[in-house]
């Protein structure tokens, strides 16, 4: 994939994640997106930060459950050790914070 195409994917990717989590969670998380960095504080003022990787062509998702890399793999960003897909794994870790 080009840079060209890495980048458009990448801000295409956080302004959808952007959209659900909004509209699925409302005005119970604060969210912030901006030059490539998507930084959602959650109820329990943990934080999801998802930000692009430009050099190695990855999305990576820092949470306190660790930090996660996600390829680009048939039309979705998928966990490079779980395949999981980011939107999935983030909305995991939104729904346990409520939980706690």
């Amino acid at each position: 994939m080009t840079d060209q195409e890495y980048t458009t994917l990448v801000t295409d990717e956080m302004k959808r994640i952007y959209d659900y989590i909004s509209e699925t969670y409302g005005e119970d998380l604060d969210l912030e997106l901006g030059d490539g960095i998507l930084k959602i504080t959650l109820v329990d003022d943990s934080k999801l930060i998802v930000s692009r990787q430009a050099p190695v062509k990855q999305l990576w998702l820092a949470a306190r459950h660790g930090g996660f890399h996600f390829n680009y793999k048939d039309n979705q960003w998928l966990d490079s050790k779980s395949g999981e897909e980011i939107l999935t794994m983030m909305s995991r870790f939104i729904d346990t914070s409520f939980e706690e």
